[in-house]
């Protein structure tokens, strides 16, 4: 259901930009941005970023400062503002063990405040 101000009442995810720009994989929608995908077994020797809820979107914030949409259902993300600290590969993201319960709690609030971070609670 879209609310009054435009937002759906549901968390948005990186199906949901997917979706929007008509794109039918994370791969082409990083083409369409001008950035090269990596390839399917291209993973950063990196620690995961933590997913988190951020006014109604899962996003992993990366350690340079970026941040990016992200879904349960593929857990992984490409910062596109440093490349995933320079490798130009994959990085894992860490979701809680039942992302649609936290889901479920959050959509409970207002927009202002669906926000989940599991490292302040």
């Amino acid at each position: 259901m879209i609310l009054s101000w435009g937002w759906p009442d549901e968390i948005i995810s990186l199906e949901h930009i997917l979706a929007r720009d008509g794109v039918g994989s994370y791969e082409e929608w990083l083409l369409r941005i001008g950035v090269v995908p990596p390839g399917p077994d291209e993973w950063a020797d990196l620690p995961p970023l933590k997913a988190v809820i951020n006014w109604g979107r899962w996003i992993a914030r990366c350690e340079c400062g970026g941040a990016e949409y992200v879904s349960p259902r593929d857990p992984r993300v490409y910062c596109v503002s440093c490349r995933n600290r320079g490798t130009g590969k994959w990085r894992h993201v860490e979701f809680p063990t039942d992302p649609a319960a936290v889901e479920r709690e959050t959509l409970r609030l207002p927009l202002m405040f669906r926000h989940w971070n599991p490292d302040r609670r």
